[in-house]
């Protein structure tokens, strides 16, 4: 069954819009043939970011620069990696469109703000997703948490008509940059305690969600941590830091056991765990055996730089290997777009 929110009257227009709710709910859910219309809604980090960052905020753009894009579709789209990320895989996946960044949907508002043009721009979902996002703070008071994510949906949902349905699905990822800013901060807390609350905070994120109308969701578990090409440099991309990967495991066994936990308090929730972890094990021995790069990344930083950087003469202040889809790592953390296909192989099959 559709759930339909519209905003409180407060004018006339308002009162048409809230008449009009129900009528249409069926435009945007439920195709011609009476099956509802399939939707994805997207919260995570840039693993699953498709252009949420401004392209014209200098503090933020770097993935709104060259190389970034340059395999797929040839130009920079806001996206961490040179062609598709996660979330473009997941929606091929479940048979939907890429849904529409958030940023873009709000651009449109401003210019379009017409009911009509606003119902095609989200009938199939919104993605909130945010470059360097996680539960807690990370990078700074411009990039919204998971939380904040979530409230973005919920002003949606206040503001005009919006369809879930029993199609629709919440996909959560949630890749690691809390255990980043951990990593960087005084240790003032145990990992494994610190690490219980950032699960918590997944769980109280899935709860939300399934609160708002979502019983399908998906969830990500953490990817190895010690294969990331910073923690392979020292053996010459060959070996994974054991003690890293480790870490990340703690916290992809307390989620996998907390989600378990849900399913008598959420019996209808439909909640499935994706093994980031198994995907990327799987997928990098195969780059190991067969690429000449193995873990090393394709876009390589040069000193005081980074993938997509320049200098103040335009120089790059990168360099880019020649053949990025032989490459699994596109920068430090970033899978290719042929890694991020090998691994959605792995995950989808």
């Amino acid at each position: 069954m559709a759930v339909c929110v519209a905003t409180t009257p407060a004018s006339w227009f308002s009162l048409l819009l809230l008449a009009a709710c129900y009528s249409l709910c069926s435009c945007m859910c439920v195709h011609a043939d009476g099956k509802n219309v399939k939707s994805l809604f997207v919260f995570g980090d840039s693993y699953a970011d498709t252009g949420n960052r401004d392209p014209l905020d200098e503090s933020l753009n770097i993935f709104w620069k060259k190389p970034y894009g340059s395999t797929w579709p040839g130009h920079p789209t806001g996206r961490a990696s040179n062609g598709r990320v996660f979330t473009d895989f997941f929606a091929a996946h479940i048979g939907v469109k890429t849904p529409p960044a958030y940023r873009v949907v709000q651009d449109e508002v401003k210019m379009h703000p017409k009911l009509r043009h606003l119902r095609s721009s989200i009938a199939g979902g919104v993605n909130f997703a945010y470059a360097g996002s996680g539960i807690f703070p990370t990078f700074g008071p411009k990039i919204p948490t998971i939380s904040a994510q979530i409230d973005q949906f919920r002003a949606i949902l206040r503001e005009r008509s919006v369809c879930i349905s029993d199609s629709s699905t919440a996909l959560l990822v949630v890749a690691g940059n809390d255990y980043t800013i951990y990593g960087l901060s005084p240790k003032n807390e145990s990992l494994a305690n610190f690490t219980g609350r950032v699960v918590s905070g997944i769980i109280d994120s899935l709860k939300a969600l399934h609160k708002l109308g979502f019983n399908k969701l998906a969830v990500t578990n953490l990817e190895p941590f010690g294969c990331f090409p910073a923690a392979t440099a020292p053996s010459n991309y060959r070996i994974c830091n054991e003690t890293s990967t480790q870490e990340s495991r703690l916290h992809n066994k307390l989620l996998a056991s907390r989600i378990r936990g849900l399913k008598p308090i959420l019996p209808k929730a439909d909640i499935t765990i994706l093994d980031l972890d198994r995907a990327f094990s799987h997928a990098l021995q195969g780059y190991f055996k067969h690429s000449r790069y193995q873990w090393k990344s394709c876009c390589q930083q040069k000193e005081n730089g980074q993938c997509g950087a320049v200098d103040a003469k335009g120089n790059a202040l990168y360099s880019v290997c020649p053949d990025p889809n032989e490459a699994f790592f596109w920068d430090t953390v970033h899978p290719t777009d042929s890694g991020w296909n090998s691994v959605a192989k792995i995950l989808f099959s």
